[in-house]
């Protein structure tokens, strides 16, 4: 096969040499996020038609971002966004220098610049289900939690903690698909636990418990009040619309985008933080 760098390199038209930029993800994670990043490319290019982005996504497995092709070299891409990483991908990161600009998203790592979406998500939730009257929470989440979604569950579950004066209960998937939640949270009702209002950590493991509900006759949000996060864009199609912790705004994520274009920019990028606030959704599941 013929190797389109290559190719470029060898024409003579300054067109043919887009950036390479890659979303680099946990195979494992849901690709909402990486929606909302490719959404923000396609408004920042909109609003600037010059600018020529090739964006290639690129996935490993959790825990083995080091072993990614070209990661280490540079070799792939001129440029990256991650996120979706694992604790051992962080520990990894924070030992090495990547070779070019970098934005971690949703999370924070030392030297690098980091883009934090609704940082106060696990806050939000709280409130949501506490104002609706829910006063037995619970909180569904993978078993393995990332940076971003153990803050989330810890803000969570200390805020009920201390407000309400009840432990949460955890629901624990083996992973973050839709399919485990409903497993996770059938075998969870069949114990006889009951809750008034449950966050989920991610938008599909609140599809699943929603699938788990229905099975044992639960009413959505007579019985149990449901809190996602994310704002997924199937979210409004669940019965009933799911409500969310969400990003105030989707164009948030163009800050993203801007922060990678001024690294871009900058013969000496300086690793800066931002971070958003999320905001309640409400559609009905609260």
């Amino acid at each position: 096969m013929p190797n389109i760098a290559a190719r470029n390199l060898r024409s003579k038209d300054p067109s043919n040499r887009p950036i390479v930029l890659a979303i680099v993800t946990s195979a494992d994670s849901p690709l909402a996020l990486v929606g909302h990043l490719l959404d923000a490319l396609k408004l920042e290019t909109n609003e600037n038609p010059a600018l020529d982005f090739q964006i290639n996504i690129a996935m490993f497995s959790p825990g083995q971002l080091s072993e990614l092709p070209g990661l280490l070299d540079g070799s792939r891409f001129n440029a990256a966004f991650i996120a979706n990483t694992s604790r051992e991908d962080d520990a990894f990161l924070s030992k090495i220098k990547l070779p070019y600009p970098v934005v971690l998203v949703g999370r924070e790592i030392e030297g690098y610049s980091c883009f934090m979406p609704s940082k106060n998500a696990g806050r939000v939730a709280f409130r949501a289900l506490k104002n609706a009257g829910a006063k037995k929470l619970g909180v569904i989440h993978p078993s393995e939690l990332t940076q971003a979604t153990a803050k989330r569950v810890e803000m969570f579950c200390s805020l009920a903690e201390k407000e309400l004066g009840e432990s949460v209960a955890r629901i624990v998937c083996s992973d973050q698909s839709e399919s485990a939640a409903t497993r996770a949270f059938a075998t969870f009702l069949k114990k006889g636990q009951l809750i008034e209002g449950l966050f989920a950590v991610h938008d599909t493991l609140a599809a699943g418990a929603y699938l788990a509900m229905r099975g044992v006759g639960l009413r959505i949000p007579t019985d149990v009040r449901v809190m996602g996060i994310g704002d997924g864009e199937w979210a409004p199609y669940l019965e009933p619309p799911l409500s969310c912790s969400g990003a105030e705004d989707r164009r948030v994520y163009q800050r993203a985008v801007k922060m990678m274009l001024e690294d871009l920019r900058s013969e000496e990028p300086k690793p800066r933080f931002e971070s958003t606030n999320a905001k309640f959704i409400d559609r009905g599941s609260v």
